[in-house]
């Protein structure tokens, strides 16, 4: 009798472990072609912002997972990895909608100083999203352009010492980006009558620079001339 009973739950639990790895193998397996074809034809801007930014999606697989494990229907525990899988393969390559900003517009507009001969741009923020580039602007004008926050306000703050103007992006400073893809969203110009550095740092940025027409400073050298 005791036989009989161990052998029937043997014959209980056993599907179900298999089950388990299967999921296991059909994550791993999908995660290894998701890389592949990463690696042959990249990924979009901005695309590991987006998907930590979904980090909701593993507690619905594990939730997934849960609910199956401990049924006759074990093979549901597939669906988990599933989930998980066709999120990212939809973020990569899947037709997304554009989407919306996450504030009200506001313009923003910085005036040139007087006997500037250089620019700096610092972007310490997180959670943002900040497209830059050097354009014509009026000879009065050091940047232009506008931003969209969530929930405060933006401001362009400007310093000048030694000859150089310096610009920084201000915004509630956010290094962990839970909930929501962008809590900001910029939109700035430069002008390209100066040589422009930049000195970005923070969590969860998304950047697309064109500086293709700032204007480079020209070096010199100097030394003993040859015959």
């Amino acid at each position: 009798m005791s036989s009989g009973s161990g052998d029937s739950e043997s014959d209980h639990t056993r599907p179900q472990a298999e089950w388990r790895r299967v999921a296991d193998g059909v994550f791993l397996a999908g995660l290894g072609v998701f890389f592949l074809l990463a690696t042959s034809r990249g990924l979009p801007d901005g695309f590991w912002v987006e998907a930590m930014s979904l980090w909701p999606v593993l507690l619905v697989s594990c939730g997934i997972r849960i609910v199956f494990e401990k049924t006759r229907l074990a093979y549901g525990m597939v669906l988990g990895p599933a989930v998980v899988l066709g999120t990212l393969f939809w973020l990569a390559w899947g037709d997304r909608p554009q989407l919306p900003p996450p504030g009200e517009w506001q313009a923003l507009s910085v005036d040139r100083p007087e006997g500037v001969d250089r620019a700096k741009v610092l972007v310490h923020l997180g959670g943002v999203s900040v497209d830059l580039d050097a354009r014509p602007l009026p000879p009065t004008l050091l940047a232009e352009g506008r931003a969209a926050p969530r929930d405060t306000a933006t401001r362009l703050r400007l310093t000048d010492e030694e000859g150089e103007a310096t610009l920084q992006l201000k915004g509630r400073r956010r290094d962990f980006l839970l909930v929501g893809l962008r809590h900001e969203v910029w939109e700035l110009g430069v002008t390209n009558e100066l040589p422009l550095s930049l000195d970005v740092s923070g969590g969860a940025v998304r950047a697309d620079f064109d500086l293709r027409r700032a204007m480079r400073p020209t070096a010199s050298c100097e030394g003993p001339s040859t015959p």
